[in-house]
């Protein structure tokens, strides 16, 4: 008499065959990605426009990456301004976590919008870090024409200083206006420009008073004479621009606590690992390729690499610092409104 199985047993054996499976299935995926990317171009995301520093630093790694992927292929730097860099950031986190879109992250900018808004579009913390490429640190500028020379000279102006500004969201919006609040200066905000080099075009007209810009990003007008340094936002003067007093050495050593911005490099959240470390490894490669470092001395644009680790720990201290300022900040993005 033949035996009949038990339904149960059959359907036990085939669960238990598909746990074996799976897990096999997904390392051989997951390796298999790792080997195959990247396949195609990487649109390379940046939250500005034209001329810019992120637009600088964007295209010169979209001509030396390539090289140190696992297959050379094009690498497209994408300008995508608008919103204070909300735009772009956006963009990048809705991407598909495929590898194949990436890009640079304004911070503290983003993580300040976080904070404020309930829903920007992103979440920083969930953001697949790659790397920083360098640490900036701001200075304080008005027009070469201008009869300003000192803080004291911005103080006695006889009316609100215009500073400049791609708008809410962005770094250079931020330490303008906690910059002016700590060191007393009165002020006003004038944004809605596309980027850093748009904003230099009206100060030059005479539009705004003043800016705060990266070091690097000002330095050709500054060599020009077209844009006059006269505070470097920070407790260290630089070898650049040695002439220039800190704000700490005026008296005001809190601005160096929010004062400098990190140009992050990042994708949308759950790129799986193996490409997130193809990606990451030839982002670092790339920083510390001698070709690029060169460029990097004679363009004047600074690069200091901070591996995954400590971009993520950076990016998650920042919601911290900037927490205890955003009674400020708000005011000021109320009066945008």
């Amino acid at each position: 008499m033949q035996k009949k199985s038990n339904p149960l047993v059959k359907l036990f054996h085939f669960v238990l065959t598909l746990l074996l499976i799976i897990p096999a299935v997904f390392l051989l995926s997951s390796a298999s990605s790792a080997e195959s990317f990247p396949q195609r171009p990487i649109s390379f995301m940046l939250p500005g426009g034209p001329g810019g520093g992120f637009d600088t630093y964007t295209r010169a790694l979209a001509r030396f990456m390539p090289k140190h992927l696992p297959r050379e292929v094009n690498i497209v730097a994408v300008n995508m301004p608008g919103a204070g860099g909300k735009v772009c950031t956006s963009y990048i986190y809705r991407s598909k976590p495929n590898g194949y879109t990436i890009g640079f992250f304004n911070q503290p900018g983003t993580v300040v919008t976080e904070l404020l808004e309930r829903n920007p579009g992103y979440k920083v913390r969930e953001v697949t870090w790659l790397g920083t490429v360098a640490t900036v640190t701001y200075v304080m500028l008005v027009p070469g024409s201008s009869n300003i020379k000192t803080l004291e000279d911005l103080k006695k102006l006889g009316r609100p200083v215009k500073f400049g500004s791609n708008g809410f969201g962005q770094t250079d919006f931020l330490i303008d206006i906690l910059a002016s609040e700590e060191m007393g200066i009165p002020f006003v905000m004038v944004t809605g420009y596309t980027g850093s080099a748009a904003v230099m075009v009206a100060a030059l007209r005479g539009d705004v008073d003043a800016m705060s810009y990266p070091i690097s990003s000002a330095l050709p007008n500054i060599k020009s004479g077209d844009l006059r340094p006269i505070i470097l936002l920070g407790d260290k003067r630089s070898d650049i621009l040695p002439d220039v007093p800190t704000s700490t050495e005026l008296g005001f050593p809190n601005v160096a606590n929010f004062a400098s911005m990190y140009r992050m490099v990042g994708g949308p959240p759950k790129i799986p690992g193996s490409i997130k470390n193809v990606l990451a490894g030839a982002l670092e490669k790339t920083i510390k390729d001698p070709e690029v470092q060169a460029w990097s001395k004679k363009a004047n644009r600074p690069l200091n690499f901070i591996n995954v680790d400590k971009t993520n720990e950076i990016a998650d201290s920042m919601f911290k610092t900037f927490q205890k300022y955003l009674d400020t900040i708000k005011k000021h993005k109320e009066k945008l409104n």
